[in-house]
């Protein structure tokens, strides 16, 4: 028996040789043999299928954006996501808040915790909320903005809120504590490109300081130079993160708060004239360049760049209006401040003239042109204060040209209207007490013509020429009626 089984597996064993080795000739045979021409199919038959046993695997060398896809399964809202069970866990957590804050509340007005534990309270919840909005960034943003933004506001009232409403450390400790965390926004801000937690943080770094007293504790200069910090702070944020409404807004802001601090302090005018003009040269300038380091670092034009230009135009008034007729500013040193900052602006202009947009570039020689001309105007006061402001408008009526901007044109005729009306009354002034006016009329006349035809045809080169002729008209014309008037 032993011996037939034996011989039995050898036989199998030879017969699966065998077979083997005619797998491995066909293979070869096969892999030996080069690829046939198969002739196409007609036009119009079906493909076959493949054989029986083959998988047909897409090749290598079709892009995976060109690859049949297969219809996607549709995600419902989150309107959908909501049952009954999913409401009642938010209905619960609802309940368990109010419970949380009425028993703070009744802890608080019944004296069972403390100043010191409703501070140290309010602190760790708003860290909580702030770990909370890290934790979240990368899978629920718009609750990780939502925690980072609560948490942040609950800490800047917290640090009011110290010196304030609970008596806990001086004003020093207000204010140090309102610095910390406008270090924290910054800085969770910038990281996350959470721009309302950049607008909280800088709306909170003033109005707590201005909260906590630190104006009447520290002077005015140091609130001075606390503007002028968030001016740099602020603005380089819009320039990394791309935000042009931060810069619209704290520009503006920055304006009205520089000008409200010394209002109402004659002493502090008196006594730190020289720290205000600083500041205000140095936020005007901040203000100023901004823009320009945005586009040269970006090499792109944000989509509120002709906001941001109009705002640039702001900036002159706003120092000028600051430190002189607030101030009852010499004229001597007003001139020179003004060769100063119009230096600045033109110098910036045509340094980087083929690296920014025509609009920024038309904004900052405005600008300077702005600053040269209210020099001019304390300098020299008398009819040079209408002839630099017949130059101003002769170059907005330029750059409007270059621009193909309506309100470039509107604004220089408001100002040609300007210095017409004012002319005009001082014409009538000339009348009366029997002065030269004759040849003074025919000019006025030809320029009010050569104006109009100007502003009619002012889309070609021609109107164009005519237009800004009629103002060095009107420039000359100012001079001759003034030239009877003394300075002043």
């Amino acid at each position: 028996m032993a011996a037939e089984s034996d011989a039995d597996l050898e036989r199998r064993l030879a017969a699966l040789e065998t077979r083997v080795a005619e797998l491995e000739a066909d293979r070869a045979a096969h892999t030996a043999a080069p690829a046939g021409a198969v002739p196409p199919p007609p036009t119009g038959a079906p493909v076959p299928p493949p054989p029986a046993g083959q998988q047909t695997w897409p090749r290598s060398d079709v892009p995976l954006w060109q690859a049949p896809q297969t219809a996607r399964e549709r995600t419902a809202t989150w309107t959908e996501q909501i049952t009954t069970e999913v409401a009642l866990k938010w209905a619960g957590l609802g309940l368990l808040f109010l419970a949380a804050v009425f028993l703070v509340s009744t802890a608080v007005s019944r004296g069972w915790i403390g100043p010191e534990l409703q501070l140290a309270g309010a602190i760790a919840l708003g860290l909580v909320l702030v770990g909370l909005g890290v934790r979240f960034v990368s899978g629920f943003p718009l609750w990780a903005q939502s925690f980072g933004v609560a948490g942040t506001a609950i800490l800047f009232t917290s640090a009011g809120a110290a010196n304030e409403w609970l008596d806990l450390g001086g004003i020093g400790t207000g204010a140090m504590a309102t610095i910390a965390v406008t270090a924290l926004g910054v800085a969770l801000a910038r990281q996350y490109s959470w721009m309302a937690l950049a607008f909280l943080t800088f709306f909170g770094a003033l109005s707590v300081m201005g909260w906590i007293g630190a104006p009447d504790e520290y002077g005015n200069v140091a609130i001075m130079a606390y503007t002028f910090a968030l001016a740099v702070i602020f603005h380089a944020l819009y320039i990394d993160r791309n935000w042009p409404v931060l810069y619209l807004v704290t520009g503006v802001v920055l304006m009205l708060t520089q000008l409200g601090v010394p209002i109402d302090r004659d002493d502090f005018v008196d006594e730190n004239f020289t720290a205000i003009q600083v500041f205000l040269v140095a936020t005007a300038v901040v203000h100023w360049v901004a823009p320009v380091l945005y586009q040269l670092w970006h090499r792109s034009t944000d989509e509120l760049g002709r906001i941001a230009a109009r705002v640039l135009l702001a900036v002159p008034a706003w120092f000028w209006f600051g430190t002189v007729v607030l101030h009852d500013m010499d004229t001597g040193p007003a001139a020179v401040l003004a060769a100063v900052v119009a230096s600045i602006a033109v110098a910036s202009a045509l340094i980087l003239r083929s690296r920014v947009p025509l609009w920024l570039w038309a904004a900052q020689l405005l600008a300077g042109s702005v600053a040269i001309s209210v020099g001019l105007m304390f300098w020299l006061e008398g009819s040079t204060l209408l002839g630099a402001l017949a130059l101003q408008a002769a170059a907005m009526l330029v750059l409007a040209t270059k621009l193909d901007d309506t309100w470039f044109w509107w604004q220089s005729v408001l100002t040609a209207a300007a210095v017409g009306l004012v002319t005009l009354g001082v014409t009538i002034d000339a009348i009366e007490n029997d002065e030269t006016w004759g040849g003074d009329a025919v000019h006025l006349l030809v320029f009010a013509v050569a104006f109009g035809i100007g502003w009619y045809e002012r889309k070609n080169d021609v109107g164009k020429a005519i237009a800004l002729g009629a103002y060095l008209g009107l420039m000359v014309w100012v001079a001759s009626v003034f030239i009877h008037f003394g300075q002043g």
